[in-house]
């Protein structure tokens, strides 16, 4: 009811968002500042050594999420990785030895 009363022009409203500004500029400089300084926060729950089992059910869930959210391409990815996964069609690259056996005679 009181700016109904006041009649204020666009030069008025103006000055005023700029004095709000110049009032609040220290607080808002910190803030931005803080953000850009923040370092990425890391879940704990994140972690390099799962087991086969959980990442097979890390994949459902998110399987069923990409379902559910309508994103075709990102759940047939995810499938195919499960598939992977599983059969462990991708295994990592064996390493050949030469074991020399010498028969002791005792």
């Amino acid at each position: 009811m009181i700016i109904a009363a006041l009649n204020f022009d666009l030069q008025t409203i103006l000055v005023i968002i700029g004095a709000l500004v110049l009032v609040f500029f220290p607080q808002i400089k910190k803030a931005v500042e803080q953000l850009k300084a923040s370092t990425p926060v890391t879940p704990e729950e994140i972690s390099t050594d799962r087991s086969k089992a959980e990442w097979i059910v890390l994949l459902s869930e998110l399987q069923k999420q990409t379902h559910a959210a309508g994103y075709s391409r990102a759940e047939q990815l995810t499938c195919e990785l499960t598939t992977e996964l599983v059969c462990n069609c991708n295994p990592p690259a064996v390493e050949e030895t030469v074991v020399t056996v010498t028969k002791a005679m005792i």
